[in-house]
């Protein structure tokens, strides 16, 4: 099926006459420098952003406290108190020279479908804007569940989470830095279901229940998932 543009003076693009456009044939365009560059602040803005809210499997619920299993309740206070409790500011990167560059890079971005990627050895979670730009992706290796590593689109470590417990063991509390070895954010994870989100200053980002995701007013989020970490 083809679709009659109407146009006027000519048979040529952006001319005159009626052209007929193929839908099965493959458009492109070209940005200007000044509009490439504010796709490229506008994903690395969002990277970020989601990079920081899809911390782990957790958070909370809308109310100021939250009643967890065993009838255990925490005030976001409370919570926040418990994730900056004995935190480190700055860390030696260093320790993680070995996982600087993800060596399985292509294999991982080959077997990228939109989802989450199971090997036999680790977890891989591929981070999208707009369900289909790759952003980065995080990876959780069975042999190390005291980390969880996150690279950005061309497998280049831009962050790691330090677990106080294995992955799976709660109440835990999770620290994430930048490549730099500097704080970027807290969480308290009173269980697999809930837990709180934290920047480096304190500020509450996010609170999860389940798959439900809130915001710091307390409105769920339209991204509402949780990781298998």
């Amino acid at each position: 099926m083809t679709i009659e543009k109407s146009t006027r003076g000519g048979a040529r693009p952006g001319a005159g006459r009626p052209q007929k456009i193929d839908k099965k044939k493959k458009y492109s365009f070209k940005l200007s420098d000044e509009e490439l560059q504010a796709v490229r602040s506008l994903l690395a803005t969002m990277r970020n952003k989601l990079v920081i809210v899809l911390v782990v499997l957790l958070f909370g619920l809308s109310a100021s406290a939250q009643t967890l299993q065993g009838g255990i309740s925490y005030t976001e206070t409370e919570a926040r108190n418990l994730a900056f409790d004995r935190i480190v500011l700055n860390i030696d990167m260093g320790q993680f020279s070995a996982y600087k560059f993800d060596h399985a890079y292509f294999t991982h971005k080959a077997d990228f479908k939109g989802g989450i990627v199971s090997y036999s050895d680790r977890v891989v979670c591929p981070f999208y804007a707009f369900n289909r730009i790759l952003l980065g992706y995080a990876i959780k290796y069975d042999k190390d569940r005291m980390h969880t590593y996150y690279y950005d689109r061309n497998g280049v470590l831009e962050r790691v989470d330090i677990h106080e417990h294995p992955h799976g063991t709660y109440p835990s509390r999770v620290w994430r830095y930048n490549s730099q070895g500097k704080l970027e954010g807290a969480v308290w994870a009173a269980d697999s279901e809930n837990g709180f989100v934290f920047d480096k200053n304190g500020k509450l980002m996010t609170k999860w229940v389940g798959n439900i995701q809130y915001d710091n007013k307390g409105k769920v989020m339209p991204m509402s998932r949780r990781l298998p970490y």
